[in-house]
């Protein structure tokens, strides 16, 4: 499967949750992180 980024972007991956949240810089991508790993833990 080839991936496709836009030129925003300079890298792309899969990570377990607490790497992701590592690797992250930006504060609202984070906190959307945050949000979605709590709604499936408390939903799934």
């Amino acid at each position: 499967m080839k991936i496709k980024i836009s030129s925003e972007h300079f890298d792309f991956g899969w990570f377990p949750y607490k790497k992701a949240l590592a690797k992250l810089t930006f504060k609202n991508a984070k906190e959307i992180l945050e949000k979605a790993n709590n709604f499936f833990k408390n939903y799934v």
